[in-house]
């Protein structure tokens, strides 16, 4: 996932840091995107289940970084089919990754 993030955003010569995360509380994500609309914490999961479960992890880095004064969403790249805003975050599916994080 982290690969054809940074493969689609460098073909589209897109600026912002990229950057994983973890604190010493054991926090963590698989990728941190920076850009001028603020951060995008995204994880990615196997499961096929939508469920808010898949979003505990990002809700802990969240919260961490929200301590930065900049705008912070959550975004979990899962293997179901369904895209769902939930209240911490979004539910994206694989299949919908480039169109979820990168709209046209």
């Amino acid at each position: 996932m982290v690969a054809e993030i940074v493969k689609h955003r460098a073909n589209r010569m897109m600026t912002g840091e990229l950057s994983f995360y973890r604190d010493r509380y054991g926090a963590e994500a698989d990728l941190v995107i920076e850009d001028l609309a603020g951060l995008t914490v995204v994880e990615a999961k196997s499961a096929a289940t939508a469920s808010t479960a898949l979003l505990s992890g990002s809700r802990r880095v969240r919260r961490s970084l929200k301590r930065a004064e900049r705008s912070c969403n959550v975004k979990v790249v899962y293997g179901g089919d369904q895209f769902q805003k939930r209240t911490q975050g979004w539910l994206v599916p694989w299949r919908m990754l480039e169109g979820a994080l990168f709209p046209s």
